[in-house]
């Protein structure tokens, strides 16, 4: 016979609990809560002190906010890395709106020694590695945005951009009357799909002269090993560095924008080959000036466009001054485990 069963008793706690108060169930700040904070409280006055005055301030910040918003992961990044890179682009006038093209940040891991907090020695952590992980915003400049610079200073009032593809008709003479004859291949099938053998700037100056500048694939293979991010490395015992491969990275914008870099070079070089002391110009100098440190994996500090003089970092960050050292990488001086010499990695100091 089936015996009635009993019913379920609930465990009763010792003592009566106590609602959590408001205060404790406080959600975490949004990204978006962090990135409005970062912009219009962390970096607002310095960003206002250095913007041209052809730049509206108000349009400038709600760029950046649409920016960190669009890629949240920024935000992730050492906020100090990421207020230097908006102030290098601020200070020459360069807007991050992805429809302009001028400038753009995006995430970068570098390797670091892990540093003793009180002594300032390289340390060992938990796993018994000398070396960390950081997350920094890394700067990039597009050929838009140097277009923009030489025209906002007056140099070049229409400058283009152009690479020539091998099926192209191209002729490319100098002597006392240079002449540039470019008709692109239009009924090539995928045509953007041969190899690219030249790119060129073309461009009006202010007293209405034409100038064309050409730069051939030598000048673009230069660029993209001055570049630290365009090739995948791999450690040379002999060099005791990581060095080259030849082959691309996949997630540099050499492999995903390859055109653009080449227009890019071309761009760059011909603003290069102008003198850009006058005061109007400097923006356009400095911009290059940046770019050029960025690419060799280098973070420059930030100083104002017409004097020189450094930029103060931003009080709430908690810095009395910048120090570039912060954001070096040194994961090509890092060797594999199989090939540390002796006494590697005590922790005695960085390699």
């Amino acid at each position: 016979m089936n015996q009635p069963s009993k019913p379920t008793q609930l465990a009763r706690p010792n003592a009566p609990t106590t609602p959590a108060r408001p205060d404790d169930q406080r959600p975490a700040a949004t990204v978006r809560e962090l990135t409005h904070r970062f912009i219009y409280e962390t970096c607002d006055k310095v960003l206002v002190s250095i913007l041209p005055a052809f730049v509206g301030k108000d349009q400038y910040k709600a760029s950046l906010l649409s920016l960190i918003n669009g890629n949240p992961e920024l935000i992730t990044c050492d906020h100090a890395s990421l207020a230097v890179g908006i102030f290098n682009a601020a200070r020459c006038g360069l807007d991050f709106n992805p429809m302009l093209g001028h400038a753009y940040l995006s995430p970068r891991k570098v390797r670091q020694p892990k540093l003793d907090p009180r002594t300032g020695q390289v340390m060992r952590d938990e796993r018994g590695q000398v070396w960390q992980e950081k997350k920094i915003a890394s700067l990039m400049f597009g050929y838009k945005g140097y277009i923009y610079l030489g025209r906002q200073c007056g140099l070049t009032p229409v400058c283009q951009a152009h690479v020539v593809y091998e099926c192209d008709d191209f002729e490319w003479t100098l002597g006392d009357q240079p002449r540039v004859f470019h008709k692109p291949a239009l009924k090539v099938k995928d045509r953007e799909k041969h190899p690219i053998v030249a790119a060129y700037a073309h461009a009006r100056l202010s007293n209405g002269q034409p100038i064309t500048h050409v730069i051939t694939m030598d000048r673009v293979e230069r660029a993209m090993l001055a570049s630290a991010t365009a090739y995948e490395t791999a450690w040379d015992s002999k060099a005791r560095r990581k060095v080259p491969t030849g082959n691309r990275n996949p997630n540099s914008p050499w492999s995903t924008d390859y055109a653009a870099m080449v227009r890019k070079t071309a761009i760059r070089d011909f603003y290069k080959s102008f003198d850009l002391g006058d005061p109007s110009a400097r923006p356009l100098a400095a911009a290059i000036d940046t770019e050029q440190s960025y690419d060799a994996g280098r973070i420059p500090l930030p100083s104002k466009v017409d004097d020189g003089a450094p930029l103060p970092p931003p009080e709430a960050l908690g810095y009395s001054e910048w120090n570039d050292g912060e954001w070096r990488d040194y994961s090509d001086e890092i060797p594999p485990d199989d090939d540390q010499p002796q006494g590697a990695g005590d922790g005695g100091g960085a390699p």
